[in-house]
């Protein structure tokens, strides 16, 4: 959905972002039927006629982006720290409160000036680790 960015953003924007609106979307990501993965993910809407009516269900987020509207990611920060869980992850990821959760913050730049790509991802790694390719 298309949305002004949040107020108390968590990583900064510069003026050039701030003058478009945001879309915003989540995804709980699975194996075996079991949630591993809850991603909120921000992305400039800067020239993405159509992205929001896109099915993103079991596909690839940077393919659709290379793909349809010639967007390549180019380079990222992350920040990664282990969190106790709040209610509601906790629950979207099936595991008790007080389990700890790796919560990462992500900025990933494109070759597209002010069009980047923002995630706060929370993971249950008990069983799984965490891989990705960017």
């Amino acid at each position: 959905m298309k949305q002004d960015w949040p107020l108390d953003f968590f990583f900064p924007l510069n003026e050039g972002e701030l003058k478009h609106d945001c879309i915003y979307f989540t995804r709980l990501r699975r194996i075996n039927d079991i949630p591993v993965l809850y991603e909120e993910t921000y992305l400039s809407n800067i020239n993405l006629p159509g992205f929001i009516s896109r099915e993103l269900e079991n596909l690839s987020l940077f393919k659709i982006l290379r793909e349809s509207y010639n967007i390549e990611v180019k380079e990222g920060e992350q920040k990664i720290w282990a969190i106790l869980g709040d209610k509601n992850i906790s629950e979207l990821l099936n595991i008790k409160k007080s389990h700890p959760i790796l919560h990462m913050k992500r900025k990933l730049k494109t070759n597209i000036q002010d069009l980047n790509i923002y995630s706060s991802l929370y993971c249950n790694t008990e069983e799984h680790f965490l891989q990705d390719y960017f």
